[in-house]
């Protein structure tokens, strides 16, 4: 059995697998992929597993997976163009991958300016709206005492803008680059000549503003939901802002994060695209179902939650 067998298309995937006779389990495939990834120890773990199991050709544990061979990617000093095209024009840079530094530094001036952006122009600009839409619909009262109520009102009209603005920009997008036509070969071409498939540039900036997004909302979720106080020693306690539902939105920010990064590492940026326009696509009517039932408007949630149920 080959310990390190290299592809370079889907093609020879096949091949490789096609010689095999018989294949274990994916879950078993999985633990031995694991097993071997683990520095300095390789498969040399497959001496210590007892009843013949590692033993080849025909012990579970003795398949070896083969292992990707990613096709490298541009740095600027590959473009010739300067940092106008390596930004803007040229395909297939290391822009492209979310875990390289320099997209890593990239994601969070992304995230930071739209931090920026949200505190100073959009919550501002929305609270205001929200406390006299409020006023109308639960009473001046109700909004004296209750503004972390307003400051969530805002913070979902930001979320709302976000998602409408990348819905379109993501539609602009996939109109460019169409590989997921029918007549193109429809969503087969997420699997053909994988890892290979050409990262655009306009690709490239959606799935970054798509990242920072992400990591200003993990932000956003633990400042919103945490009160740090200084008496003597720091103490953390629960914001009145704190969301009913803090545990389960924490525990999605991390899966989010980790799927947008590695999909991006892995080269799925296509299968990456395609969950983040859909996701975008469906939360705008679970933005507006949020913001009619915060003003009361019960028609109005009705229509938007029948609307979403039907988009997701």
């Amino acid at each position: 059995m080959v310990d390190d067998l290299r592809f370079t298309d889907d093609l020879q995937l096949k091949e490789i697998f096609a010689s095999y006779d018989y294949l274990p389990p994916g879950p078993i495939l999985l633990l031995s992929t694991v097993l071997d990834s683990i520095p300095f120890i390789g498969s040399t773990w497959r001496q210590f597993v007892p009843f013949g199991l590692a033993n080849p050709p025909d012990g579970m544990f003795s398949y070896h997976v083969p292992t990707l061979s990613w096709p490298p990617l541009r740095e600027f000093v590959d473009v010739p163009g300067g940092l106008k095209e390596f930004l803007f024009e040229a395909e297939n840079t290391i822009l492209g991958d979310l875990t390289h530094p320099v997209s890593l530094a990239v994601v969070v001036m992304v995230a930071f300016l739209l931090n920026r952006f949200k505190m100073n122009i959009v919550q501002p600009f929305f609270r205001p709206i929200g406390q006299q839409l409020a006023t109308t619909t639960h009473g001046k009262g109700w909004v004296q005492n209750n503004p972390e109520r307003i400051y969530k009102f805002s913070e979902y009209c930001f979320r709302l803008c976000y998602h409408a603005t990348m819905s379109l920009f993501g539609l602009w997008v996939f109109s460019r680059d169409t590989w997921w036509l029918p007549k193109n070969g429809g969503m087969r071409n997420l699997w053909i000549n994988f890892p290979h498939h050409n990262l655009s540039p306009e690709m490239i900036w959606y799935t970054i503003l798509q990242a920072g997004y992400n990591v200003e909302a993990m932000y956003s979720l633990l400042v919103m939901s945490f009160d740090i106080q200084f008496k003597g020693f720091p103490q953390i306690k629960w914001s009145k802002t704190v969301r009913g539902d803090f545990r389960e939105m924490f525990v999605h920010h991390i899966i989010t994060n980790a799927l947008t990064f590695g999909s991006s590492h892995f080269r799925s940026t296509r299968i990456e695209a395609t969950f983040l326009i859909l996701h975008d696509l469906s939360d705008v009517p679970v933005d507006l179902s949020k913001l009619c039932h915060f003003l009361k408007w019960k028609n109005s949630t009705v229509v938007v939650f029948t609307i979403m149920t039907i988009v997701w």
